[in-house]
């Protein structure tokens, strides 16, 4: 299935786990699930920015680091309606995922052959 799009940037405003299935790694399956997807179908980079402080405890593999501050001041005279949050002085992270490199086969042919060997 090819994916057509014709913007290189799209947001994904919220993931949300409900409480009873928090703590348990779906939050983080169905985020490399996106990624992988995204980035296999479109060959696009897929990014996100998180203060999410259980995603940023947890070992996620394929995610490079790319940036760690503080949000910025939201000047609300730009905006539609006013900003009423208080994000600005939380830590952000953004991460890229990087998909994982496929195995060249003569090197788990050789890995197989020294096991049984």
């Amino acid at each position: 299935m090819k994916v057509h799009m014709s913007a290189t940037f799209h947001r994904v405003s919220r993931l949300v786990v409900l409480p009873d299935y928090q703590g348990i790694g779906l939050g983080k399956k169905l985020l490399n699930f996106m990624a992988e997807y995204y980035t296999r179908h479109t060959g696009l980079p897929f990014e996100i920015i998180t203060s999410n402080p259980q995603l940023l405890r947890s070992h996620l593999e394929n995610w490079r680091i790319l940036h760690v501050g503080r949000g910025q001041r939201v000047d609300s005279r730009h905006l539609a309606h006013p900003y009423t949050g208080s994000s600005e002085l939380r830590i952000t992270v953004t991460m890229k995922y990087t998909r994982p490199k496929q195995a060249d086969p003569s090197e788990k042919t050789l890995l197989e052959g020294s096991k049984t060997g």
